[in-house]
């Protein structure tokens, strides 16, 4: 009897602590999970907090396998359902986390990164200094650039990695019979390169050339060579360049405002945009997007913007730095492209977060239901088994 009285204990303490957790995890799940939402929409241009989710994110992934293995020891499902929806629970976090990692964009550029059409001019200086606009678009009739500008010729090496492209092939016969050859052009592992800075004033129109201008238009191109003698020619050949206004907005003068610290990921992802086998198809020599490090461009960037600023007789004044990209309305769609498919990943994980959310409550409940269920049940046992020894006494 006292053997069984004490097992009895046992197992209602085990119940205790089943109803104990699982009112815990129930209590937690808000705050995990505003702790998981808020990192994830931080992802986005801050590499401390990419790197500390993709060390979470792929630290979920052992705790789900050892969680899953222990589920299916458990005496109070099955095996295999206990296995099933431990999988399931880590695979909709898992999910839930890339998703809204994938919605951080569109988040920061809802908070800190906004787009404002018929901007004025004089409204520049204000929205620089508060640096919470990304892309502005003017109003109609306003900026205008001259095509000559200031530059800066910078040399560099582009990491093409001996990429090879085919050719067409032909077909030729030899002793062994028919054969299919294809010629292959191999660039080299350091591709010579060259970096084209351009800065140019912003004026009213094309009648106000004269006295103070609005702001200060920067555009960056890049070039890429099969090998040193290709750049050589180019520079010799040069000449000077033309700076190129593409209009958008339903033909009005676009640019993004390089004091918004987000400009500067959407800066990396537009040079980014062509590799080695981009420039094969062509032709090197030709425009290029390729990454270079931003803040080296930047530092080039505004010791050009001072120099412009001397010929202007502008020495030591401020002016707003605009980047006006060489195809303006591709760089603008390719902003917005990204930002509607960062929205519509965040419908996604914001329906993952709530199915997630909604299993781990029923499940909790359901432990916790059980927990208090059992214990029930043992304390009825209890006063039972006491009741017969009193009766038999």
């Amino acid at each position: 009897m006292g053997a069984e009285a004490k097992h009895g204990s046992v197992v209602a303490s085990d119940h205790d602590r089943t109803a104990v957790l699982a009112l815990l995890a129930l209590l937690s799940l808000g705050p995990f999970l505003w702790v998981m939402d808020a990192m994830s929409l931080q992802y986005h241009n801050d590499e401390a907090v990419m790197t500390l989710w993709w060390i979470t994110w792929a630290s979920l992934l052992p705790i789900g396998v050892w969680c899953t293995f222990k589920a299916g020891q458990t005496p109070i499902i099955k095996p295999f359902l206990g296995m099933l929806c431990t999988a399931v629970m880590f695979g909709l976090l898992m999910c839930f986390m890339w998703f809204r990692a994938s919605y951080s964009f569109a988040h920061i550029a809802e908070n800190g990164a906004a787009e404002k059409l018929n901007v004025g001019l004089d409204n520049l200086p204000a929205m620089e200094a508060k640096g919470d606009v990304a892309l502005v678009a003017l109003e109609a009739g306003q900026g205008f650039v001259h095509p000559a500008a200031v530059f800066q010729v910078t040399n560099f090496s582009y990491g093409c990695h001996g990429h090879i492209t085919s050719s067409p092939c032909h077909t030729s016969v030899s002793n062994g019979g028919p054969r299919t050859t294809c010629e292959h052009l191999a660039f080299p592992d350091e591709c010579p390169g060259a970096e084209l800075l351009m800065i140019t004033p912003v004026w009213y129109d094309n009648s106000s050339t004269a006295g103070r201008p609005y702001a200060l238009a920067l555009q960056s191109k890049t070039y890429l060579f099969n090998d040193e003698s290709g750049r050589s020619a180019w520079a010799a050949n040069f000449g000077f360049p033309e700076f190129k206004a593409e209009l958008c907005r339903n033909e009005r003068f676009c640019a993004f405002l390089l004091s918004n610290t987000h400009v500067e990921a959407h800066w990396n992802e537009w040079h980014s945009v062509h590799s080695a086998a981009n420039v094969a198809q062509d032709g090197v020599g030709k425009h290029s997007h390729t990454t270079l490090p931003y803040e080296e461009s930047m530092g080039r960037a505004k010791t050009l913007a001072k120099t412009q600023m001397q010929q202007l007789s502008m020495a030591g004044d401020n002016l707003p730095l605009l980047w006006v990209p060489a195809e303006t309305s591709k760089s603008f769609q390719h902003w917005e492209s990204k930002l509607q498919q960062s929205e519509s990943l965040g419908r996604i994980g914001f329906i993952i977060l709530m199915v997630f959310a909604a299993n781990f409550v029923l499940v909790s409940l359901a432990f916790f239901a059980y927990g208090l269920k059992k214990n029930a049940s043992a304390a009825a046992k209890a006063t039972s088994a006491a009741d017969r020894l009193e009766f038999s006494i």
